[in-house]
């Protein structure tokens, strides 16, 4: 066993990370365990890497205690792009939670829609992997003379213009979504329209 980063003894190190061999849980395997030996939500433990003569590191592998209990929290996969300074957790690139869960720091979590021009409706979003989704309802009773019915924040515009089409009784409902996040609406009906779509965000990046 090793500890990294402290005083150097006739056995070991003696510092803040520790190294350790040992089994897996089922004893099948042998494993390197890199260990933290602190507690709590934010501690973090990991590896990085440096390609370069100063030794800077410009990426690593990090877990991180999220404090959802049982040790458990997210993997961290880093890479710096500034040309000074070492890898870290503020350069994350994605992420895979205790759930398997993947996201990346441009993720939107569930959010209300904002309605404006007096449009109404109950519609969530949220964006994941480069995808915007988009559920609930448009109320289209007494609907609005102005076109736009809300404004979508960055981090959930499209790269190209998108429109989808909804249909509700004898009704049809178009959303178009541009490039600056304002969703536009034309219908011919009055009815109560169910939405539900996905879009996928950056063409460019699949």
């Amino acid at each position: 066993d090793v500890v990294v980063g402290g005083v150097l003894t006739a056995e070991r190190f003696e510092g803040s990370t520790e190294i350790l061999s040992e089994s897996v849980e089922n004893g099948t395997a042998s494993v390197l365990k890199l260990a933290n030996p602190n507690n709590g939500s934010g501690v973090a433990v990991g590896v990085v890497f440096a390609a370069v003569s100063n030794n800077i590191s410009k990426a690593g592998i990090f877990f991180e205690n999220t404090g959802v209990g049982g040790g458990r929290g997210t993997l961290h996969f880093a890479v710096d792009s500034n040309a000074s300074g070492d890898v870290g957790l503020e350069d994350v690139k994605f992420s895979i939670n205790h759930l398997g869960q993947i996201s990346t720091p441009s993720d939107i979590s569930t959010t209300s829609f904002t309605f404006v021009n007096g449009n109404t409706g109950s519609l969530d979003y949220t964006v994941s992997n480069n995808k915007l989704i988009m559920y609930g309802t448009f109320d289209a009773t007494g609907v609005s003379s102005d076109a736009i019915i809300g404004t979508l924040p960055t981090g959930a515009k499209p790269s190209v213009a998108r429109t989808k089409i909804f249909y509700q009784g004898n009704g049809v409902l178009e959303l178009e979504i541009n490039t600056s996040g304002q969703i536009k609406k034309t219908t011919n009906s009055t009815e109560t329209f169910d939405i539900d779509f996905e879009i996928t965000l950056d063409l460019a990046s699949l």
